[in-house]
């Protein structure tokens, strides 16, 4: 598509940013009008939308400590402010705004880390298990059928760099969610499936797989079994995006500059200028 416009004569003497922003117009004015019959149309989104609700819900008992976040990294009042920007992505229909919504999250928690760095223990590692920790906080409706359309309609060539590293880790922290189970998390294993099976988030089957593999894993319990759960989960997700053809990203740089298209509708988070974007989110 972008090739295409790029040979077309009506961009003939236009600028490579100004074929970005019609390629981003394109996208938007495409993708508003398909919505409806391009969004979680997926049986398998629909029953992945129900899992995580189901689990979310019943996860809401996890502390920060469960996932093995440093005491101290937490701030409340801004993680409440994230949870409020990632939910914000069933506000709108394009790819790209939905994408906005998740790095705005992302960066506030970044943010929240840079400002605790100091801190013995805390560093870039403990980004991942904040996020899943929003996310269960969040409890965002259709988050799976959200990221299976971002997959399928973003441009693949925009979804790189910052953009990449943070959709990635946001499927990683849902796949971990769908995954989790007494061993993934430091917590009580009957304290566990005490709240699973009040939440009905486990089948009799799954109490039964769980209490078979209890005197295995008791025996070989790992040093850090939220993290090392945590990593293969963001390692699945990175493979599953890869064969979906979403580019590799070679080096993770969490704070690397993007472009944004003028006239956006949304902005990418920055923390001087939040509650100036903040105005213009809601005067869209």
């Amino acid at each position: 598509m972008e090739t295409a416009m790029a040979k077309h004569p009506m961009f003939a003497d236009s600028t490579p940013a100004e074929q970005d922003a019609a390629t981003e117009a394109l996208e938007k004015y495409l993708m508003t009008k398909l919505f409806e019959r391009t969004f979680r149309q997926s049986a398998d989104d629909v029953e992945r939308d129900d899992i995580l609700a189901l689990r979310c819900a019943a996860l809401q008992f996890v502390k920060p400590a469960h996932l093995e976040i440093p005491e101290g990294v937490v701030d409340d009042q801004a993680l409440a402010t994230a949870v409020v920007e990632l939910n914000k992505i069933n506000q709108y229909k394009a790819p790209r705004d939905k994408l906005v919504c998740i790095l705005n999250c992302c960066r506030m928690l970044t943010n929240m880390l840079t400002s605790r760095s100091k801190s013995e223990g805390i560093g870039a590692d403990d980004f991942t298990p904040l996020l899943i920790y929003l996310v269960i906080r969040a409890q965002t409706p259709q988050l799976a059928s959200n990221l299976a359309y971002i997959e399928r309609y973003r441009y693949h060539s925009k979804l790189t760099s910052e953009t990449q590293y943070y959709y990635i880790q946001l499927c990683g922290a849902a796949t971990f969610i769908e995954m989790v189970n007494a061993t993934s998390l430091k917590v009580d294993r009957d304290e566990f499936i005490a709240h699973m099976l009040a939440a009905g988030a486990m089948s009799d089957e799954q109490l039964l797989q769980l209490q078979s593999t209890s005197s295995t894993d008791g025996q070989s319990s790992p040093l850090h079994p939220a993290k090392d759960s945590i990593s293969k989960s963001t390692a699945q997700a990175a493979a599953q995006a890869a064969a979906a053809g979403v580019p590799g990203q070679q080096q993770q740089q969490p704070m690397v500059q993007v472009a944004v298209p003028a006239q956006a509708p949304v902005q990418w988070y920055d923390q001087q200028q939040y509650q100036q974007q903040q105005q213009q989110m809601q005067a869209v």
